[in-house]
């Protein structure tokens, strides 16, 4: 049985701070990228290889014996390439990963907004960011459906709970 849950959201969504408040293993696939190889994105979480980054998430996976484990990976269903156009991640590169279920998480773009400018001082358009964060979530779910998965979008830390409950068979 795959256990491996993926939890989407755009950057500045609230992804690492909603596992930072969980106690399940996770781990960040930009993370896992970043440690089997040296650059990712630009500042402005630009990516210029999104196949390559793909493909290292996928080697760093398997190397690290966690291939439909039971944990979190924190990532995205869509990128921002060099051009900053919305590009969906393979969608093979999913079902390789052995996914469980799929949760997306969304909160108003305004507040993606600001946490960004907060966190990384810089600023992002409210339509591009609304846009991202439309397209991760139409995403996710045609993702989860192509496997046949469980899928949830949520806003708080007790949907998620609940939902990974379910998935992993704990009460």
């Amino acid at each position: 049985m795959n256990e491996t849950i993926m939890l989407f959201g755009v950057h500045g969504v609230g992804k690492t701070y909603l596992l930072s408040k969980l106690s399940y293993e996770n781990y960040s696939a930009s993370g896992l990228i970043r440690e089997y190889q040296n650059e990712i994105t630009d500042i402005e979480k630009r990516v210029s290889d999104i196949e390559g980054n793909q493909n290292t998430l996928l080697k760093a996976i398997k190397h690290k014996g966690l291939m439909g484990k039971r944990f979190i990976l924190d990532g995205h269903g869509c990128l921002l390439n060099e051009k900053e156009e919305i590009v969906p991640i393979e969608k093979e590169i999913f079902e390789e990963l052995k996914l469980g279920g799929i949760i997306v998480l969304t909160v108003e773009p305004e507040t993606i907004c600001n946490r960004l400018q907060h966190r990384d001082n810089m600023e992002w358009n409210i339509d591009l960011i609304s846009r991202f964060q439309e397209q991760e979530v139409f995403y996710a779910r045609s993702i989860a459906e192509w496997l046949q998965i469980p899928f949830i979008e949520c806003k708080d830390a007790f949907e998620v709970k609940s939902f990974i409950s379910n998935i992993w068979g704990m009460n």
